[in-house]
């Protein structure tokens, strides 16, 4: 059973703020790792370019996910595998299997707004959109595609999210709970997609939904794998889809309509965890304390810069973690 203090209100802010202070944390030393590794001037080709902003990824989210599993590590011992970060004694095909049906299911939801959408505007979207439709298909574009949303990004941000964040998360605010805000965490921090542009509103409410399935998944599988798999799929499917392929949506539909019972199956079962999670209770304090905290850190950083602003929420996340782990320690 849950000590009282993992219930407690100063838990789940305590939690919130750890993970405020990681994300802050790895991104400045995956900048200045960056800055350090990556000469002033970039060459003129194309495709180094691409690697280079790959490397850039692979370092800030890198550096987040390390410093998030050392952290679960010093806390309560427990290691990358715990974090998921193992087949947990699971066929990796299986792993694998899951991962497709999961990453079907969110390419679905996205292909079903660029059809609304092609049908009825629904929004401007974002610009890196147009600038992916006018790219020239050469080497550079798909190596960039690669390193920037196919590869690195499912690799990295799963690690530091499903794993990190979905394992910190849970346990200061139950199995259902903390999967939920894993996956707000995970959206909201796509400041990218937080617009009054219907169009990016649909795909906020995506992200959402996609990233709460996600680390459901990795829940009740204990690995990260079919979440790494699902993020790659979708992200190759929403790269495709912007170039008005319709032939990869209407296979898409197919396969969901193919695999409705497991999905189905599976939605079932979260509202049946929902319904008998007695820490979901106090799913909404954590709700409007992330949204508040992350307002905050985004007009810190307008306000002093992105370094300066990281550097104070980060300070004063270390203070509220420091004291959160000196009452731990007492109980």
């Amino acid at each position: 059973m849950p000590s009282q203090l993992a219930r407690s209100r100063f838990a789940r802010l305590a939690a919130l703020a750890e993970i405020i202070l990681v994300l802050a944390l790895g991104n400045i030393v995956g900048v200045a790792a960056y800055e350090a590794i990556v000469p002033a001037e970039l060459a003129e080709d194309g495709a180094l370019v691409a690697l280079y902003e790959g490397l850039r990824i692979f370092l800030r989210i890198g550096f987040v996910a390390a410093f998030g599993l050392a952290l679960l590590w010093f806390r309560r011992g427990l290691t990358p595998r715990d974090a998921g970060l193992t087949r947990a004694g699971q066929p990796l095909e299986h792993l694998i299997g899951i991962g497709i049906v999961l990453g079907g299911f969110s390419s679905f939801l996205i292909g079903l707004v660029f059809a609304v959408h092609a049908i009825v505007p629904l929004g401007e979207g974002l610009p890196a959109w147009d600038e992916v439709r006018d790219a020239s298909l050469d080497t550079a574009f798909f190596v960039n595609m690669l390193a920037t949303s196919i590869i690195i990004p499912p690799l990295m941000e799963e690690i530091m999210a499903r794993g990190y964040m979905r394992v910190r998360l849970v346990e200061s605010n139950g199995a259902i709970g903390g999967v939920v805000l894993t996956g707000l965490v995970f959206a909201l921090a796509h400041g990218k997609f937080i617009s009054t542009d219907p169009l990016l509103i649909a795909f906020m409410a995506i992200l959402i939904i996609s990233s709460i399935a996600w680390a459901y998944v990795a829940q009740l599988t204990g690995s990260v794998i079919p979440s790494m798999v699902a993020h790659a799929m979708t992200n190759t499917f929403a790269t495709v889809i912007l170039f008005d392929v319709w032939v990869p949506f209407a296979l898409i539909t197919a396969f969901v309509l193919w695999q409705r019972q497991p999905i189905l199956k599976a939605l079932r079962q979260f509202l049946d965890d929902w319904r008998t999670d007695h820490q979901v209770t106090g799913l909404l304090f954590s709700v409007v304390a992330l949204v508040l905290i992350l307002a905050m850190l985004m007009f810190a950083m307008m306000q002093l810069g992105r370094t300066t602003g990281l550097l104070v929420f980060g300070g004063v996340a270390l203070l509220v973690t420091a004291t959160f782990r000196a009452v731990e320690k007492r109980q």
